[in-house]
C-alpha cells in the first residue's frame, strides 16, 4: 500500500494531466511535422487520396488503396491499406510481384538515408505465424543489379532490422541484425524510424527506433560496418543510390495457407537523403516522441468528499505512446503535480506507474498503448494515508501497480 503524501481529506476531485479518457476528454497537443527543405526528399500521409509520390508495385489482384480506417489514421484521416491474397499466387509463374504488394520511391540516397513510418497490423487480418518483409532500403539498379541491403522483417511475432553487405548479388551476408521487438503489437499504430549510412570501408551505420524510442536511445544500433550490396565510387558513396520500399513482400511461399489473406496499413511515410541535425524529427511519425511542446491545463472533475476508506474507478485511454500523463485524486482543484495525492502515471517509458512518496514505481511492469482503454481502480484509506492502485488492461487481466 502506498502512502499519501499530500492533504486530507481527499477524493474531492479527479484530476487529469496530458491524458485522454472515456468520461472526461483531454486532447494531447503534439508536435506537428512541418515541411523542411534541408535534406528532405519525399513524404506522404495520403490525405490527398493517393499514394503519390510513391510508386505502387503489384499485380494479379493484390492492391493498395487509400482508406479512412475505422480505428483512426496515424496522422490525419487517411492511411494506405495493403492487401495480399494467396489466391493471387500462381506457383507455376512464381513471380516476385505475385509475392508482394509494395510502394517504392523513384529517388535515391548515396551516403546517409533516414526512413520513418507508422504501420498497423490488424489481428484479424494478418496471421501471426508468417514471415514477411515490411520495409526495405534497396540499392538495385539496371547498371548494378544487387541483393537486399536493409530489411525490416517480421518472423512470426518478432520484428528485426537487418543490414547486408556483398558484391552485388554474390557473397551477400548479414552484417548487422537487431531485434526491435519479440511481440509485435497488433491493432494499434506502431512507429519505426531507420537510419542507414552506406559504406564498403567499414564506416557504415544502421540504427532503428521502435515505437517512439527517443533519438538518444535507439532500439538497435550497429556502427563501423560494411553496409550495402551496391556499387561504390572512390569516395565510398553508392554510385546509384538506395531507395526505400514499404508494404508486404510475402517471401515465405512454402508457408502459404490456402486462401489466406494478409493486410497491413501504413501512414505518415517519410524519408530523406542526407544526415542533417534534425533528420530524426523530420522523418519520425507525428507525435511519436512524447515532447508535446505545449503544457496543458489540468482538468478537474468533482465528486462528493470522502473522509474514510473508499474506491475510485475510471477508464483511461492514452491518445499517444510514451506520453507523460497523470490521473489522480486531490483535495480540491489541482493545478500542479504536488496537489495530487493519489497519482497514476502513464510514463514516457511506456509503462503505467503509481506515485510512491517522491517517486513513481510499479509492482508489475504494465505497458500501455495509444488508443487502448485501461480501467483504473484506486483503493484509498484517508485516515491511514494509504492507497492501492490496480489497472485492468485491454485483455481483461487486472494488475497491481502499487
Amino acid at each position: 500500500m502506498i502512502s499519501i503524501v499530500t492533504l486530507q481529506p481527499i477524493g474531492q476531485r479527479l484530476c487529469v494531466r496530458n491524458a485522454s479518457w472515456t468520461v472526461w476528454s483531454l486532447l494531447l497537443l503534439l508536435t506537428v511535422w512541418a515541411p523542411l527543405t534541408y535534406g528532405q526528399t519525399e513524404s506522404s500521409s495520403f490525405e490527398n487520396g493517393s499514394y503519390a509520390p510513391y510508386i505502387l508495385e503489384t499485380c494479379c489482384g493484390n492492391d493498395a488503396t487509400v482508406v479512412a480506417p475505422t480505428f483512426g489514421a496515424r496522422n490525419g484521416s487517411n492511411a494506405l491499406k495493403f492487401f495480399w491474397a494467396e489466391d493471387n499466387w500462381d506457383p507455376a509463374v512464381n513471380s516476385r510481384t505475385m509475392r508482394g504488394i509494395e510502394c517504392r520511391s523513384d529517388k535515391r540516397a548515396k551516403e546517409d538515408q533516414w526512413f520513418g513510418f507508422s504501420m498497423y497490423v490488424p489481428s484479424q487480418e494478418f496471421p501471426s505465424n508468417k514471415n514477411i518483409i515490411l520495409a526495405q532500403l534497396i540499392s538495385f539498379s539496371s547498371a548494378c543489379p544487387t541483393d537486399k541491403t536493409v530489411v525490416l522483417g517480421l518472423t512470426g511475432t518478432t520484428l528485426k532490422l537487418e543490414g547486408y553487405k556483398g558484391d552485388q548479388t554474390t557473397n551477400v551476408v548479414s552484417t548487422a541484425s537487431g531485434t526491435l521487438t519479440t511481440a509485435l503489437p497488433r491493432d494499434r499504430w506502431i512507429d519505426v524510424v531507420i537510419h542507414a549510412r552506406y559504406s564498403k570501408n567499414g564506416t557504415g551505420l544502421l540504427e532503428g527506433w521502435f515505437d517512439g524510442a527517443p533519438l538518444s536511445n535507439p532500439t538497435f544500433r550497429a556502427t563501423n560496418i560494411n553496409l550495402s550490396t551496391g556499387c561504390f565510387d572512390a569516395n565510398d558513396n553508392l554510385l546509384y543510390g538506395c531507395y526505400p520500399k514499404f508494404g508486404m513482400y510475402c517471401y515465405d511461399k512454402d508457408n502459404y495457407t490456402d486462401h489466406e489473406t494478409r493486410t497491413v496499413y501504413y501512414d505518415d511515410v517519410k524519408w530523406l537523403d542526407g544526415n542533417p541535425a534534425n533528420a530524426y524529427e523530420v522523418v519520425k511519425p507525428a507525435g511519436s516522441v512524447p515532447n508535446c511542446g505545449t503544457k496543458l491545463p489540468w482538468t478537474n472533475s468533482p465528486f462528493a468528499p470522502e473522509a474514510g476508506a473508499f474506491v475510485a474507478e475510471t477508464d483511461v485511454t492514452p491518445n499517444a505512446n510514451r506520453i507523460d500523463g497523470i490521473v489522480g485524486l486531490a483535495n480540491g482543484n489541482a493545478s500542479g503535480y504536488a496537489g495530487v495525492a493519489c497519482a497514476v502515471l502513464f510514463s514516457p517509458d511506456g509503462t503505467i506507474k503509481a506515485r510512491n512518496g517522491s517517486a513513481y514505481t510499479a509492482l508489475e511492469v504494465v505497458p500501455y498503448s495509444a488508443n487502448a482503454s485501461y480501467h483504473l481502480l484506486i483503493e484509498v484509506n484517508v485516515p491511514t494515508r494509504k492507497y492501492n492502485v490496480y489497472v485492468t488492461t485491454p485483455d481483461g487481466i487486472r494488475h497491481a501497480i502499487g
